[in-house]
C-alpha cells in the first residue's frame, strides 16, 4: 500500500538496478509472489522494513501486528514523505 500510495504521488520508487530482494537476508523470498517483489525491495532498500523485526528474517507470510504497522507507518512518514515534502 505505502509503496503504491508513494507512486501514485509522484515521488519516485525506483530503486537502482543492482539491487535486488535477493540481496537482503530474505529466505523466504519465495514466498512472495511477484506482484509485490517490487514494493517489498523498494522498502527494504528505504529502510521502511528492515530484518530482526520478524526474528532473522523477513517472512512475507507472517502476521503484523497494530505495533509493528504504526512503527511501519511512523518510519514511513519521516523517511518518504517528510524527505520529499522538506528537502
Amino acid at each position: 500500500m505505502l509503496h503504491r500510495f508513494t507512486n501514485f504521488s509522484g515521488i519516485d520508487t525506483s530503486v537502482p538496478d543492482d539491487v535486488a530482494l535477493e540481496d537482503y537476508y530474505f529466505p523466504y523470498g519465495y514466498r512472495t509472489g511477484s506482484w509485490a517483489r517490487e514494493a517489498l525491495t523498494w522498502a527494504k532498500w528505504n529502510g521502511i522494513l528492515y530484518h530482526g523485526w520478524f526474528g532473522e528474517c523477513l517472512d512475507p507470510t507472517a502476521s503484523v501486528s497494530r505495533a509493528r504497522t504504526a512503527t511501519i507507518l511512523h518510519i514511513y512518514l519521516e523517511r518518504i514523505l517528510n524527505h520529499w515534502f522538506w528537502d
